[in-house]
Order: C-alpha cells, then structure tokens, then sequence
C-alpha cells in the first residue's frame, strides 16, 4: 500500500470520525478513482480542481436569484439592515481568507490533514460544526504568515 493511499485512507477515516460527509465524500471518491481509469483526471483536478469546486459552490449560491426566489427589494433591503451591513463585512474577510487558503492548500496541501483534526476537534469538543476548508484554511495562512512559519 502505498503512502498516497494511507493519506487517503487517514483522511476518510477522519472525516468518518468527524462526520464531515463532504470530505468523507471526496476521500472516498478519490480513494475509488485511485484504483480505477479515473485516476487520469487527477492532473486536470490538481491543477483546476479548487477553481471548480468555487465555481459550482457560487453557481449553488446564486440559483436562488437565478430561480426567482429573492426579489430585488428584498435584497435591497437585507443590505440596508443592520445584519445585512454585518453579513457584507462578512462576506469581504471570508473571501480575503479563502483566498489565502485557495493559495496555502495550492502549495502546501499537507495542511489539509491538520484543518480536518481541527474541525473533528472543534465539532467534537466545542459543539461547533465543521469549517469549509477554504476558508480554514484561509485562517491558517493569516497565522502561519503573521508568525513566520
């Protein structure tokens, strides 16, 4: 067994014992095209794999305006509430943040063990639910850059 497919493995179990469905989903997936004829797209997924998961995840995000369901007054006025001004500010840090994360998860990929630890014990320990790794690991690249590491 190779040392890919203990990482795979590690990762599904602890994905498992999080119960993070989504990266349980993606390691498990990964693991079968590993030993199959789909483990010729892992370049394609390597090299443009985030960008795709970004573009379906915003295509998820705005078929509620593409199917009708948010009027243009309504949006207006969520923006000009108090939460809506708060979910705007929210929304420019976790886009700062993933994108720092997109960057770290590009060149230093091992990291993605120690995100999904982190939400297992943040989901286990603090009642939290699991993070989008993007955006983890957006926060990790913040601090591994503010303390020189």
């Amino acid at each position: 067994m190779g040392q890919e497919t203990i990482v795979l493995l590690t990762i599904l179990l602890l994905a498992l014992i999080g119960k993070n469905e989504l990266v349980a989903t993606a390691g498990a997936l990964l693991f079968v095209m590993k030993f199959s004829t789909l483990c010729n797209v892992f370049p394609f997924l390597n090299e443009r794999g985030i960008e795709l998961g970004i573009l379906l995840l915003t295509i998820s995000v705005l078929t509620p305006f593409a199917a009708g369901d948010i009027s243009p007054g309504e949006l207006i006025s969520t923006l000009k509430s108090p939460a809506g001004m708060v979910a705007v500010f929210s929304g420019i840090i976790a886009s700062y943040l993933t994108g720092h994360g997109v960057h770290l998860l590009q060149t230093r990929p091992e990291v993605m063990v120690g995100l999904i630890i982190g939400s297992i014990l943040g989901a286990s320990l603090l009642k939290g639910v699991p993070a989008g790794p993007l955006v983890a690991a957006g926060l990790a690249a913040v601090i591994i850059k503010s303390l020189n590491l």
